[in-house]
């Protein structure tokens, strides 16, 4: 069997339902958070990343804002490196 491109991945994801795409983030998340924790962390200068990244960290942060729930939230668990 012939390892998966990042197109092809990619191509399959695009084809997901949004609940399936929800049970692959908590699929990935645990392993994310793993690299991430592993990795020292540096400052991004968001100003430099793509367009799209830059919405979605601004979509990211509005969320954040809305949550009030006392315990950490998924939202922030995933977006609390970066800040």
């Amino acid at each position: 069997m012939q390892p998966a491109t990042l197109e092809h991945v990619r191509s399959l994801v695009d084809q997901l339902s949004l609940d399936d795409l929800s049970r692959l983030l908590e699929y990935l998340l645990p392993r994310i958070t793993h690299v991430i924790a592993a990795e020292p962390y540096e400052a991004l200068d968001t100003s430099e990343l793509p367009q799209e990244w830059q919405a979605l960290f601004r979509t990211g942060d509005r969320i954040a804002n809305l949550e009030s729930s006392p315990t950490e939230t998924l939202t922030r668990a995933i977006t609390s490196p970066r800040r």
